[in-house]
């Protein structure tokens, strides 16, 4: 159980990290301005929000799974 724990707990990281760390390119073309708005703005901001989302329930439940191996042994 805590090596599940684990393996969930360092994709949940890796997920939450592609959300954070941008490439200097993606960050250069997010931060031009244009007439009229940006839907790419959008569209990044959702991707990065849903990969937030699954990356903390990844991470809440590699911690759960943690605690029950631990209380198991």
């Amino acid at each position: 159980m805590q090596l599940i724990g684990l393996i969930l707990n360092f994709i949940g990281t890796v997920l939450l990290a592609i959300g954070a760390i941008l490439p200097n390119k993606e960050i250069q073309q997010l931060s031009t301005q244009y007439f009229g708005g940006r839907p790419d703005i959008k569209y990044n901001l959702i991707k990065n929000k849903k990969l937030a989302i699954i990356g903390i329930i990844a991470n809440a439940l590699g911690f759960l799974f943690q605690i029950i191996g631990a209380l198991k042994t």
